[in-house]
């Protein structure tokens, strides 16, 4: 969670009882505040999506050959499926030439691959949309082994993709999906997704360096970065005093992480500095520290928001 940095050990000192301020006025304007947004955001954590995994694989025909998996993210099914079933594991450019890894070795590298005879193949991803991405790796394997027996699957599916595939476990039907396994991929470079600093883009400031000024300025070049994804961030506010932009900037820069806009706060205290400028901003959804502070800004803005700390999406 961020926290502001202006005469330290005062500021530690004061913290609990700026907390207790920042809640009761949070309290008091989720009653008065009507702006809760019509639109739903599913999230699926990646326990949850296991667990869907591992039902699914005691539900699902077995007679196969081998399970071919979709990368990057069907892998996380396929090696699951190809282990719970001790049969080998491949992907479609591989398969293509016939090659797999054993059953001895399917976490091995490239070198240990073998080559197969394939007749019935399980073409497995996370998840299918439009379909399109299934249908072109079909089209590979068929390209290298001709006419065999490619059964199609999926963990979740669209309303639409059901109907490309041969069997699913769960479909997702007229709204937003997000996946925390693939939170940092390129799937979501369209989307406007604002984003808080410490505690979600890098580690929090532990408690002996926010007593020591020098110490502070320090943790700002080196400290940890926790999540870089491929694209930009339309915003990212963080409760760091406005006078740090310049460290912040330049470490965010060095970690290669993306944004349209860094907004830092101006004061002291502002408790309810984040609300203000996310009904501004209106991000499609906003991802924060402190699990406590996200459900509250997601009642008082409607903008869904997830707790990067427990993965919970308040939406």
């Amino acid at each position: 969670m961020d926290l502001n940095v202006s005469k330290l050990p005062i500021v530690i000192q004061e913290h609990e009882v700026q907390r207790q301020v920042h809640k009761t006025l949070l309290g008091l304007s989720c009653r008065v505040s009507k702006r809760f947004s019509s639109s739903k955001l599913i999230f699926i954590s990646l326990k949850e999506f296991m667990r869907d995994v591992n039902e699914w694989s005691l539900e699902l025909p077995r007679n196969f050959d081998v399970v071919c998996a979709i990368p990057r993210t069907g892998l996380l099914v396929g090696s699951w499926l190809s282990q719970r079933w001790n049969v080998p594991l491949s992907t479609p450019q591989f398969l293509a030439d016939a090659l797999c890894w054993g059953v001895s070795g399917c976490n091995a590298g490239t070198e240990n691959l073998a080559k197969g005879d394939f007749e019935r193949i399980l073409l497995v991803d996370d998840s299918v949309g439009s379909g399109a991405t299934v249908i072109e790796a079909e089209e590979t394997i068929r390209a290298g082994l001709g006419n065999v027996d490619v059964v199609k699957a999926a963990v979740i599916v669209s309303h639409h993709g059901k109907t490309k595939v041969d069997y699913f476990k769960r479909v997702i039907h007229g709204v937003d999906a997000l996946f925390e396994w693939s939170l940092p991929s390129s799937r979501y470079c369209n989307w406007r997704i604002a984003t808080d600093l410490d505690g979600v883009v890098c580690e929090d400031p532990p408690r002996e360096v926010l007593e020591d000024e020098a110490k502070y300025e320090q943790w700002l070049t080196h400290v940890r970065p926790l999540f870089v994804p491929s694209y930009p961030f339309d915003a990212i506010i963080s409760g760091r005093r406005e006078k740090y932009r310049e460290q912040t900037i330049n470490w965010l820069k060095s970690h290669g992480v993306k944004f349209k806009s860094l907004i830092l706060a101006k004061s002291e205290s502002e408790p309810l500095y984040k609300v203000t400028v996310l009904k501004k901003l209106k991000p499609w959804f906003y991802i924060e520290s402190d699990n406590t502070l996200a459900k509250d800004i997601w009642q008082l803005t409607g903008v869904p928001t997830l707790c990067y700390q427990t993965m919970t999406m308040f939406s």
